[in-house]
């Protein structure tokens, strides 16, 4: 199904039940307003957006230096920050330091304690040093040293290592590790009552678990997260959750309950290539920090004290699905007084042997309740496909059996008599656009709906224009990363995996639509910790205990280890991870040095090109040789290590890989390039063999045009649609533009039949192949979100985190009008752009503290105009150079207007 014969309505108009990151986006917007006010008075300059490690919502931190950032807002145009102070309530003051720096500040002060909660601020000074208001407090706090909670479970648990994995288990205490199948369906209740001293002032719970865990108190639920904890590799980290939980306790008795689910430990079904499923129970560690108001403190904690029993899931499987037997809940389970005689008491097992660690990332929760638009007998339709669970309520008769199908199976026996809800707890599937109901009478409407759940992700950018199918294609861009992003990028529908290409495919897109910076961050960290001591790395992660399987493992997939601080820098600008990242990078790199062939090419390949235009299923390409593109790749990563090398000040480093980068280069086109033809390695029908030397400076600069005419002659032999995989299309929508041939990628994403984003997206999103088949991810068709911001907006950093920024909109085939925004680290970046007749008007705002240097597209150089004055009496620009088709402006901070003759030719 393409949009030919869809009625699929756009996020812009689809109504959800609710949309909680537009409510925190109300209430920021009314805290800035009214502190823009207060700052009427203090200087030209207001404070917002603290982030404590790029991270908003009063974070728990592993760091005991962490580091500040925020960003300066002005009306006024060239302002920028001159000097900081930054205050951290008892326990640091920076005073008035003089510097521009608004991201990363580390803290300096006294030793900060664990499990305290500290308040900062900062307020800053304006280019004339004038200071501005101190900003409104925001919060953060040092992970515990010590974790008192112990591990407890329903009874032993065996461990069953995954496939092509060597284990390594801790002793366990009772019971012995054997490798034999999960025996455990049933998810677990576990209880107890304690008493409290006194009212607490604040409790904080925290979550820790081999499975997925759910903290009930006093019969509610303690937090919305889903799949939580996280997945990670347990024999190198083991991450808990943390959140506030003071309004749920009280003075006294209190109810703790724990509601355990197999989650990736112990799935039945071991999962995707049986990697997962390592364990035979989910196990648990929970504690609260109580605080009262005399500043004592309380522990409550996970012990052999606690009980279990089973609950009314009689099935979970993460990747199966889930069945429920309503009869068997246990009504008051979670509350106060509830008679447990018969429960048994619980087993004290071995933790993980990784490291426990705050979870680093947003969390996973539901974000939107989506209602079906019509019901067809029992079969809903909703507007798309998502990803979560359904809910459903019905009523009917005891021990009535009532199925939910989809792209996974649900089962329920009723407990009948009243109307019940039916919700899994333990499975997040891809779902819809349909859902079937059957052995009940269907519903109404209302009492059906798909909880949408994903990484509860800042949204960072926005983008329209005037064409309605470019418009869809974006939002099917959305719908589809939110979907598909986790705490770490994950394919909900087939693997639920982390496939580790998609950081090439989808970081310039995922970066430029939500805030990726700690999702990324953190993944790389999975991504590392499976690396072997001789460098090597590998296809997934994180991977659940140890080891890497290297299925379809190629240098662009392992190579990420590598790519992904880079582009992290790049769009962030954080040279304290870019230098952590650095021994792993090295390492990889030597390690595929040592797979290259006698040759001096790179043959090592997997999935290379996967599905290019003509592979509808799994597959490398058929058209272009996988040791172009390995070979290709390794390049890319001697020069990223170069110009790592020369950022930390690493001269030596930086002048052996510039020589790796140079002998690949000098090799490559020695044995695989025809100088006469224009042609690599006799791939006469590759796009991608032509863009990837093109995009990474690999071609003779000699031969640049000859290469590109190449390229221009196969799209335009495709009938200008694109032929390239997962590898290829991103440098193809990046590339086509730079190469002054913005048009030309135009009208290949504009193409309505086979190969084009109109066959990719069916169910209003991205699917793996370009016929629109097999699992909702953007792997494939992802990139073409950059292309909206980078050149039809024309937003691209062009310094670390978008201190500097090039500005540079195309101007493009029967478009009338492009908006877009973008939330950078300094703040929001705007470029919109507006065709009336002959004129084009172009509107960019540029944040506080970062420059920008603007392409205004123009017919008549002496026709532009900024604010209805000429550019050489507008304030705060400067015009760089006037070509025939533009003029080049430099600015600072602030609104700019500009109008200017546009003739087509």
């Amino acid at each position: 199904m393409n949009i030919e014969d869809q009625n699929l309505p756009s996020l812009r108009t689809a109504q959800p039940v609710r949309k909680p990151w537009f409510t925190r986006a109300i209430v920021r917007y009314m805290a800035l307003a009214a502190m823009l006010q207060t700052s009427a008075q203090a200087g030209s300059m207001a404070v917002a957006d603290l982030r404590c490690e790029d991270r908003q919502e009063s974070p728990v931190v592993l760091e005991t230096n962490p580091r500040f950032s925020w960003v300066s807002k002005s009306d006024q145009r060239g302002q920028t920050q001159t000097a900081y102070q930054v205050n951290v309530e008892n326990a640091w003051d920076s005073g008035k330091v003089q510097s521009d720096q608004s991201l990363f500040v580390p803290y300096a002060g006294k030793a900060l304690e664990p499990d305290e909660v500290y308040r900062w601020r900062v307020r800053v000074w304006d280019k004339d040093d004038q200071v501005s208001a101190w900003s409104p407090a925001a919060e953060f706090s040092i992970a515990p040293k010590s974790w008192p909670a112990k591990w407890i479970a329903a009874r032993e648990v065996p461990m069953n290592p995954p496939r092509g994995q060597r284990m390594i288990p801790a002793p366990l205490t009772p019971g012995v590790f054997t490798n034999v199948p999960c025996q455990r369906q049933k998810a677990i209740l576990m209880r107890r009552e304690m008493n409290v001293a006194a009212q607490p002032v604040r409790v904080l719970a925290r979550v820790a678990g081999m499975g997925f865990v759910k903290l009930i108190i006093n019969g509610k639920l303690a937090d919305e997260r889903a799949m939580s904890p996280p997945l990670t590799d347990l024999t190198k980290r083991a991450y808990y959750n943390s959140f506030d939980v003071t309004e749920l306790v009280r003075k006294g008795n209190n109810a703790f309950g724990l509601l355990l689910g197999n989650g990736y430990f112990s799935s039945p079904s071991r999962g995707w290539a049986k990697w997962y499923g390592v364990g035979n129970e989910p196990v648990a560690s929970v504690e609260m920090d109580i605080t009262f108001g005399d500043g004592s403190k309380q522990i409550i904690s996970t012990d052999e004290n606690w009980k279990w029993s089973t609950a009314e899931i009689t099935l979970n499987d993460f990747f199966a699905g889930e069945t429920q037997d309503l009869r068997l809940s246990q009504p008051g389970w979670n509350g106060i007084g509830f008679d447990d005689r018969h429960w048994q008491p619980v087993a004290v097992v071995a933790g993980p042997p990784g490291k426990l660690q705050p979870n680093p990332c947003p969390a996973v929760r539901v974000c939107e309740e989506i209602l079906p638009v019509a019901v067809q007998s029992n079969r809903y339709v909703f507007n798309a496909m998502y990803s979560g669970w359904p809910w459903v309520k019905v009523s009917g008769r005891p021990g009535q059996p009532v199925t939910i199908g989809g792209s996974a199976k649900y089962q329920f026996l009723l407990q009948g008599g009243r109307q019940e809800i039916l919700e899994p707890q333990f499975v997040v599937q891809s779902i819809g656009p349909t859902l079937t109901l059957q052995g009940v009478k269907p519903p109404p409407l209302k009492n059906v709906r798909i909880k949408w759940a994903h990484a509860d992700l800042r949204k960072t950018g926005d983008f329209s224009c005037s064409s309605d199918f470019l418009n869809h294609v974006y939002d099917a861009e959305v719908r589809t990363h939110l979907s598909y992003t986790y705490d770490f990028p994950m394919d909900p529908t087939r693997e639920k995996t982390g496939w580790t290409q998609d950081a090439q495919t989808m970081f310039d897109s995922a970066a430029f639509m939500t805030d990726m910076a700690a999702v990324y961050r953190r993944w790389w960290t999975d991504f590392r910790d499976s690396q072997t001591a001789d460098g090597a790395a590998g296809s997934v992660a994180p991977m659940i205990w140890g080891g890497q399987d290297h299925i379809w493992d190629d240098p662009w997939w392992s190579g990420m280890i590598i790519y992904t601080p880079w582009k992290h820098y790049e769009y962030y600008g954080d040279k304290e991870f870019l230098a952590k990242a650095y021994p792993a990078m090295q390492a990889y790199l030597a390690w595929l040095g040592r797979k290259a062939d006698a040759d001096g090419l790179m043959h090592w390949a997997g999935a290379s090109d996967w599905i290019e235009v003509g592979i509808d299923g799994w597959g490398p390409p058929k058209r272009t040789p996988t040791y172009l593109v390995s070979t290709c790749a390794w390049y890319l990563y001697a020069d990223i290590l170069c110009q790592s090398a020369e950022i930390l000040g690493k001269a030596e480093d930086a002048h052996h890989y510039a020589t790796v980068a140079a002998q690949i280069k000098a090799v490559f086109n020695a044995k695989c390039f025809n100088a006469v033809t224009g042609i690599y390695a006799n791939a006469t029908n590759s796009q991608t063999a032509l863009i990837l030397p093109l995009c990474l400076g690999m071609v003779p600069a000699e031969q640049k045009t000859l290469v590109l005419q190449r390229l221009q002659a196969n799209i335009h032999q495709w009938k200008n649609h694109l032929s390239t995989g997962f590898v290829g299309t991103p440098y193809l929508l990046e590339g086509l533009p730079d190469f002054g041939l913005a048009e030309l990628s135009y009208q290949i994403v504009n193409q309505r039949d086979y190969a084009g984003w109109n066959t990719l997206i069916t169910d209003g999103v991205m699917k793996e192949t370009w016929r629109g088949g097999m699992a909702q991810m953007p792997s494939l068709g992802g990139s073409v979100g950059q292309w909206f911001y980078r050149t039809l907006a024309g937003i691209r950093p062009a310094a670390p985190g978008f201190k500097k920024i090039n500005i540079q909109p195309s101007i493009v085939g029967d478009l009338k009008w492009v908006k877009a925004h973008f939330d950078s680290p300094y703040g929001r970046l705007v470029s919109e752009w507006q065709r009336h007749g002959e004129q084009l008007n172009l509107k960019v705002t540029i944040p506080v503290n970062t420059t920008a240097t603007i392409h205004v597209p123009t017919s008549s150089p002496a026709s532009v105009e900024e604010s209805g004055k000429a550019l050489e009496k507008a304030r705060g620009v400067t015009v760089l150079a006037t070509n025939a088709n533009e003029v080049i402006c430099e600015v600072g901070s602030g609104t700019y207007q500009f109008t200017t003759d546009f003739r087509t030719r």
